[in-house]
């Protein structure tokens, strides 16, 4: 069934929206603890996949759609899935909201400041964090999304920014940003005031050469994801919020082009690895105990851009 939408000009978000523009099973078969995969398979236009880890059983929510170049995403408490793609909505791109259960798509957030949004992050409130490497005239922005209205507001621009692509939050709820073009090229991390918008560096330069991929850890230590760190192929990276220290966690095979990251319940870093794995696929792979081994790769799978786990309750 095509979708069916009333669209506000000025804000860009849709009002109301009778979902079919996916692609996707009546029900799908996730539950709590499941990978989620989002692959941007450019030809399909990008999908989201979901992987029970125990039997590998493979589902895909929702594919094609709204999607164009599917790059970010953050899962909600009740398992709906925040997606941000580069290019939706006529190419300045789009914050797509994903029932994970059904595969319907839903537009939130569209157009504005907008130009190319890479990824999304949700605060207690339920409000939105997004990046955007493109916007405000190029150097990029943060930007924080009403997840009701579509609204978006500018948080931060310019300063440390120039190609903000990973967004993470922290206890306090302040703003993680991984740059991968700040500080002259090798790129950094930037901690955002979540009320101010101000900046300060934690992290920059050293072994770092594209930092995609950030996640806090319980303890709040940070992992980042760089897609060609180390040894070309990529490599997770721990970062001492305090001293700014980065400490190499894994590189090397089969690790190849790194990009999101996700923590699981029990401690497992899952890592999107957008090529390599098969001669003409990436995969998933999963560092446990200091060890990495290749999680999923091959069917279904083209271009695994991040990762996220389903929450307990979903």
């Amino acid at each position: 069934m095509r979708a069916v939408a009333r669209v506000s000009a000025a804000v860009g978000v849709v009002l109301a929206c009778i979902a079919g523009a996916s692609v996707a099973p009546a029900t799908a078969a996730t539950h709590s603890g499941d990978l989620l995969v989002l692959d941007r398979d450019l030809v399909g236009k990008g999908k989201l996949v979901s992987v029970h880890l125990a039997t590998g059983a493979r589902t895909v929510i929702s594919r094609g759609g709204m999607f164009r170049d599917p790059f970010g995403m953050a899962v909600r408490p009740d398992g709906d899935v925040l997606i941000a793609d580069h290019s939706a909505q006529g190419g300045t791109g789009a914050i797509i909201r994903v029932d994970l259960q059904t595969g319907s798509q839903h537009l939130v957030s569209y157009g504005q400041d907008f130009k190319a949004p890479s990824d999304v992050a949700i605060e207690s409130d339920g409000n939105l964090i997004v990046v955007d490497p493109a916007a405000l005239g190029g150097g990029g922005g943060v930007f924080r999304v009403d997840p009701t209205t579509g609204h978006q507001t500018v948080l931060a621009q310019g300063g440390n920014l120039k190609n903000p692509r990973g967004v993470a939050l922290t206890a306090r709820g302040n703003i993680l940003v991984a740059d991968e073009h700040a500080f002259g090229g090798p790129g950094g991390v930037i901690r955002i005031h979540r009320g101010t918008g101000a900046q300060t560096v934690i992290t920059r330069g050293r072994n770092f050469l594209n930092p995609l991929g950030i996640l806090v850890m319980p303890n709040g230590s940070i992992v980042v994801g760089d897609e060609n760190a180390m040894t070309g192929r990529g490599a997770l990276i721990k970062v001492n919020p305090k001293t700014g220290r980065q400490s190499p966690m894994a590189w090397g095979s089969p690790l190849n082009t790194v990009s999101g990251v996700a923590l699981s319940a029990s401690g497992k870093i899952f890592v999107a690895n957008q090529n390599g794995f098969t001669r003409d696929s990436g995969g998933v792979a999963r560092l446990s105990s200091g060890r990495l081994k290749k999680v999923v790769w091959g069917n279904r799978f083209v271009d695994p851009i991040d990762v996220a786990i389903v929450p307990p309750g979903v």
